[in-house]
């Protein structure tokens, strides 16, 4: 992992790796964070599902620490509550670390997750369209449409007469 997140870091200053909190075997990677931060290398601590493990991957340096949605949600935890807790105890200590969250699988799970302080939300393109349409918007601008539409017509009419009156 050192190695290949140091090759990886060469590519761009804007580069940030993903190092999960645990491999395969559930082996800490938090001394790999440590180090890669140590050097100046961004880290984004992924495969977060619980606070324990975002506190430690912010303590290890990370730069993001991507928290789950989802998966926290699937072991039956409230992920708003885990998403809370993290924002509450990186802003009581001052760290910089951000939280990004993924897994999201309804776009309800975009406003939990933003309401509870996630710094940055992974959305699935296909919740975008149901989050920016709302009907009473669309009705909403039908109606401003209508109203313009009028007032272009009382505006063309009031011209008129303003024409024929200087005419005479």
């Amino acid at each position: 992992m050192l190695e290949q997140a140091r090759k990886f870091a060469t590519w761009a200053r804007n580069i940030v790796v993903k190092i999960p909190i645990v491999n395969e075997f559930g082996e800490s990677c938090l001394g790999v964070m440590h180090r890669l931060s140590q050097e100046g290398i961004a880290i984004n601590a992924t495969a977060i599902l619980s606070f324990n493990q975002a506190i430690l991957a912010a303590k290890a340096g990370a730069t993001y620490v991507s928290i789950f949605a989802g998966r926290v949600a699937d072991e039956g935890n409230d992920p708003t509550v885990v998403i809370r807790n993290v924002r509450q105890w990186l802003d009581d200590w001052g760290l910089s670390t951000r939280i990004i969250v993924g897994s999201i699988r309804t776009v309800m799970d975009v406003q939990n997750a933003a309401l509870a302080g996630a710094h940055i939300i992974t959305i699935p393109p296909q919740f975008l369209p149901k989050m920016v349409d709302h009907r009473y918007s669309r009705e909403t601008v039908r109606q401003f449409v209508q109203d313009a539409d009028k007032t272009l017509k009382e505006m063309s009419k009031a011209k008129v007469q303003v024409a024929a009156s200087s005419a005479q």
